[in-house]
């Protein structure tokens, strides 16, 4: 049985799949790496506002989300986030302890977490799409909770920035990765560095199979429209 959360979660899915389906010629690769039960961590980096539906796209789980507390100032848009099992997180502290303590109770309860740990869009040289790693924070996290993570890719959701890409159904690119588990790991810094690594050869490995050239890495909003990036 559905539980409300999952409710207006597969509700919000069933009729927003469809509309990403006809603006959008969506890639999603590696949905058979989620685990079918027990709780997960996916971890994704952060391109565009357009990533978390995205993110769920390709997978037959809800995914509960993490996001930032200036969405939740309008009272619909909190309403709305908080029926599909999304909560808010400050991005202005070092660790949100009380965001932190939900995303445990949700992985307590078997749920799938997807997890931006960039804290917030990151594009060009500071993507972990160019070469980083992620800040080690949430891998130390899943590590000392033996969490399994799925690496997770999103690519091209940057360019719906412009009227351009929704009218000529531009390509975006979503991997789920295989699961990357603690206990192959001596310490939370070897995990995360095989999370980067797995990013990053997935990003070589779209950019060979669909000969995608430099142009597809992230570009900020204001590149898109013209305007300087500010300070």
């Amino acid at each position: 049985m559905l539980t409300k959360s999952n409710f207006y979660y597969a509700l919000t899915w069933f009729f927003g799949r469809p509309v990403l389906d006809w603006w959008m010629n969506v890639h999603a690769t590696g949905g058979e790496n989620l685990p079918k039960s027990g709780s997960v961590l996916l971890l994704s980096n952060h391109i565009s506002h357009f990533d978390p539906p995205l993110v769920g796209y390709g997978l037959n789980r809800p995914v509960d989300f993490l996001a930032s507390a200036e969405f939740f100032e309008n009272k619909w848009v909190n309403r709305f986030f908080r029926a599909i099992n999304t909560y808010p997180f400050k991005r202005d502290q070092a660790q949100d302890l009380t965001a932190m303590r939900w995303v445990r109770t949700s992985l307590n309860q078997d749920r799938v977490v997807c997890i931006f740990p960039e804290r917030g869009i990151r594009y060009g040289k500071q993507s972990v799409l160019a070469g980083n790693l992620f800040p080690p924070g949430t891998a130390e996290v899943a590590f000392r909770w033996g969490v399994t993570v799925i690496p997770t890719v999103v690519l091209g959701s940057d360019q719906f920035y412009t009227l351009k890409a929704w009218k000529n159904r531009q390509s975006v690119y979503v991997s789920y990765l295989p699961a990357v588990r603690p206990k192959d790991f001596k310490s939370a810094t070897e995990m995360n560095q095989a999370i980067g690594e797995s990013i990053h050869r997935e990003v070589s490995r779209l950019k060979e199979i669909y000969d995608l050239n430099e142009s597809i890495m992230p570009l900020a909003a204001e590149e898109h429209w013209g305007r300087p990036i500010p300070a």
